[in-house]
């Protein structure tokens, strides 16, 4: 539940950039306002994880954290999957319209390998597959960090 919980803030974030196309400060602060409310949410879940708990070890915490981190990720990635094929096809078509004509003016050859990446559907595959790598490494980070601040009891570690 709290995995589903962390990603509702990632896919809404993703929801208001697919329904409106809001200007690049607009764009910065729904990250910034992202970050905190995910750093504060994973903070938030292994602390009332540890609450049950007189022992609690920076391994249990950043282990909690990390599962959290992993259900949030693959359906953060699950969505962007859904935003680019069902929702909101165009968008990621433009996207990559857009970086297909500024490479095709240095590296013409880079350019027609992105294009039929993208015709197979394997670029789609291999932002989703990173997408989901980036949600995990970010999840890890944030967890190691707050494990550490989780800690009680009389461990000697």
């Amino acid at each position: 539940m709290s995995g589903l919980l962390l990603a509702l803030v990632t896919v809404a974030a993703m929801a208001i950039q697919t329904v409106i196309t809001p200007s690049r400060g607009v764009v910065w602060a729904i990250i910034l306002i992202k970050l905190i409310v995910n750093i504060w949410l994973v903070s938030y879940f292994i602390k009332e994880f540890a609450k049950s708990s007189e022992v609690f070890t920076y391994r249990d915490g950043f282990s909690y954290g990390f599962i959290v981190c992993l259900f949030s990720s693959f359906i953060c990635a699950v969505a962007l999957l859904l935003v680019h094929t069902i929702v909101s096809p165009e968008t990621f078509e433009t996207q990559m319209d857009v970086m297909v004509s500024a490479m095709s003016q240095t590296r013409p050859e880079a350019a027609e390998t992105i294009i039929n990446m993208q015709q197979s559907g394997v670029l789609l595959a291999i932002v989703v597959i990173f997408s989901f790598l980036y949600y995990l490494l970010f999840g890890l980070i944030v967890s190691a960090i707050v494990a550490n601040f989780s800690k009680k009891g009389n461990t000697i570690f």
